[in-house]
């Protein structure tokens, strides 16, 4: 993998590390808060504010690979590779994305610091099911991808 292609694909890889560990780390500590009914502190605000900033770098950098390299000009919906990049990968990774970003919109709009702390859970935590979900692991058929 040369040029430009190659560069957004070992950073869009690479940098899926840092949003999965920012997105385990915000859910942690507002669960944390929780549990112990503890206020919100400078931890928990900024965690899930680079959770979120990760997660749009992410998207960022897959559309730049969706559209600018052309890699997916030939979508076979028959075929389950390129159905999985073309189409699979994309809205999930989305639907992942939105619900992050909407957990912190709630979490910027909570009216005390528990709404805040469960916000941050439920959101956070299904769109990092959503995105652990649609990653191309090395373990499953056909698209495992290297782990880093």
């Amino acid at each position: 993998m040369y040029g430009l292609h190659g560069y957004l694909v070992t950073s869009h890889s690479g940098l899926r590390w840092l949003l999965l560990l920012m997105a385990i780390g915000s859910i942690g500590y507002a669960i944390n808060g929780l549990v112990t009914k503890r206020e919100i502190d400078d931890i928990d605000d900024r965690l899930s504010k680079f959770t979120v900033v990760f997660a749009h770098i992410q998207l960022v950098l897959g559309l730049m690979l969706y559209f600018v390299t052309n890699r997916h000009l030939d979508i076979n919906m028959s075929d389950a590779v390129s159905r999985f990049w073309s189409v699979e990968h994309l809205v999930g990774m989305l639907i992942g994305i939105a619900l992050i970003t909407v957990g912190r919109a709630k979490y910027k709009r909570g009216k005390s610091d528990h709404d805040k702390m469960k916000a941050t859970v439920v959101y956070f935590s299904l769109g990092l099911l959503m995105i652990l979900a649609t990653i191309p692991w090395p373990f499953r058929e056909y698209l495992g991808k290297a782990w880093f």
